[in-house]
């Protein structure tokens, strides 16, 4: 999939953040720092950031970093394009948000296992690890063989409808939000 395409086509491509992730920023934590992989245009580090939240938002397209730093405006957001295995500073974040990084498919669960695992060694033994994606079965159980020797914070299903804007399909899907600690 080329993002970089896609977001220069789409400006709003994913949509509004989920309201259950942006809830559990509001209710769960008062403050803190977060790191927001995969942040794409923003929808996430931008609401964040406006609760009052150190963000870092990082992503792989230059598109998307573009865009993102067009929009913030808000002095406790910063994006970056860099790739994660490029980004050194895990220690510094409370919390570590991917929203939609992992999808858990065959062709990915090598690469995706070592993402994690590797995120993993680089975060702080209190961070939080704000996990978001669908909740197929496979995807589920690929997760939780991921995640075994972590602790549970907090868990809730989304329903999303989503229009594609490009094909103005409407899809329908379930997300699973995870937060996770050391």
């Amino acid at each position: 999939m080329d993002y970089n395409q896609i977001y220069a086509e789409n400006h709003n491509y994913f949509g509004n953040p989920f309201p259950e992730i942006l809830e559990f920023f509001e209710s769960r934590v008062s403050s803190g720092s977060v790191l927001d992989i995969g942040c794409g245009q923003g929808r996430n580090a931008i609401p964040i950031a406006e609760m009052g939240f150190e963000v870092l938002a990082i992503d792989l397209s230059t598109e998307a970093t573009d865009q993102l730093s067009k929009l913030a405006c808000i002095d406790n957001l910063m994006v970056e394009c860099i790739d994660i295995a490029d980004f050194e500073d895990w220690k510094a974040f409370d919390l570590i948000l991917l929203d939609g990084f992992f999808h858990f498919y065959d062709h990915d669960i090598k690469k995706e296992t070592y993402q994690f695992q590797f995120i993993l060694n680089s975060v702080r033994d209190d961070a939080l690890l704000v996990i978001c994606f669908a909740n197929h079965e496979y995807a589920k159980s690929r997760f939780e063989g991921m995640t075994e020797s972590l602790r549970k914070v907090h868990e809730d299903v989304i329903h999303y409808q989503y229009i594609d804007p490009i094909t103005e399909l409407t899809f329908e899907t379930h997300y699973l939000l995870v937060v996770l600690q050391k």
